[in-house]
């Protein structure tokens, strides 16, 4: 005798109050539930439901033996599920702070890859240290260029304001002499501290004439999303970024720049990576949805 599948069908049913709708819960025919209770029954040497047309009740036999049962279809989903994680092949990569929504996916997507994939979030100098000190295999790091990337997106520029032309030059940030507002600030995320991002915007700040304090480097996105929210500053993301802040987002075209990502560590798990269904979830989670793949 089967002594899990007894259990679980004897679990279903009481639950259920009856053979037809328990058997329906375990998606297997009723003349099989009844055959693994009456296995049951037999082992236990005792009826464990009083069978009725009106469905089927618990005895008291079967009321003492029902916790027992349940630990036991307990046991046996915790079994199962381990031995399936030990079956797939486990990636941990330290990966940008994002969506939940979207890690969960990727995780879903490595699963059906035979993956599990475990996902670390972090800025970019502690995802490179956890991948110095080995706490994880692979690191989403920021690529020197787009050209080498893995992955990469076109930034723009997100406020909370509409309207306007449909892409936008750092100029536009440019205010009078006269004019004694305070002057629209452009936050560059932690993800875009990197040469070929914040170097060539900086550079473009100072051709376009805009104050040092114009362009600034953001301490987190949060901080830079307060700030946009609360005032006529914008943020340099995706357009992915934007659209999960509630922000409205126009490309930058006046400097035009990309934020890209490599994926690095070691050869052999950043192969089981590849692939189109698993590089669109990645994609996906770092916030670059619809643009290109892994290289």
């Amino acid at each position: 005798m089967d002594v899990l599948a007894a259990a679980r069908a004897f679990v279903s049913v009481s639950a259920r109050g009856g053979f037809t709708d328990g058997a329906a819960a375990l998606r297997i025919p009723q003349s099989v539930a009844s055959r693994r209770i009456a296995a049951l029954e037999r082992q236990v040497g005792s009826p464990l439901f009083d069978r009725s047309r009106r469905g089927a009740a618990l005895t008291p036999a079967g009321k003492g033996l029902l916790p027992v049962a349940r630990h036991l279809v307990e046991l046996g989903d915790e079994f199962l599920l381990v031995a399936e994680q030990g079956r797939r092949r486990t990636v941990r990569i330290a990966v940008p702070r994002t969506s939940t929504a979207a890690l969960a996916r990727l995780a879903l997507a490595g699963r059906a890859h035979g993956l599990v994939i475990e996902c670390v979030e972090g800025e970019p100098a502690g995802r490179a240290r956890m991948l110095e000190d080995r706490a994880v295999v692979l690191a989403v790091l920021p690529a020197a260029a787009a050209g080498s990337a893995g992955w990469s997106a076109p930034l723009g520029a997100a406020g909370r304001t509409t309207g306007g032309p449909r892409a936008i030059r750092l100029s536009s940030l440019r205010i009078g002499r006269g004019d004694r507002r305070r002057p629209p600030v452009l936050h560059l995320l932690p993800e875009d501290d990197a040469p070929a991002v914040r170097d060539l915007v900086m550079q473009a700040r100072d051709d376009a004439g805009l104050r040092a304090d114009q362009v600034v480097l953001a301490p987190t996105a949060t901080a830079a999303l307060a700030a946009a929210l609360d005032s006529d500053d914008r943020i340099l993301c995706t357009a992915v970024e934007a659209a999960e802040w509630g922000l409205h987002w126009r490309p930058l075209i006046d400097p035009e720049v990309r934020r890209a990502f490599s994926l690095v560590g070691d050869a052999e798990s950043a192969r089981l990576l590849r692939g189109p269904a698993l590089d669109r979830a990645m994609a996906e989670a770092l916030g670059m949805g619809g643009t290109e793949g892994a290289a």
